[in-house]
């Protein structure tokens, strides 16, 4: 089940720009709790961190580090 949160939030979170993952900090709480790898990373190397820094929500970046992200 971890195995497949992780993926979910890099196929979410990485999937678009506009993503509901993107606005949501509760939804990225919702991930990690469920054991999602806020580290994963896409074949380029960006990770969920990266794109909420970038495209984010309020609290969607500090919801990823509060779960452990690192930069």
């Amino acid at each position: 089940m971890k195995h497949m949160c992780a993926a979910a939030l890099a196929a979410v979170i990485m999937a678009a720009t506009g993503a509901a993952v993107l606005s949501s900090a509760e939804a990225v709480r919702a991930l990690t709790k469920a054991g999602a790898n806020v580290d994963a990373q896409a074949e380029n190397g960006t990770t969920p961190l990266a794109l909420a820094n970038r495209y984010g929500g309020p609290g969607v970046a500090q919801a990823l580090r509060d779960a452990g992200a690192r930069e």
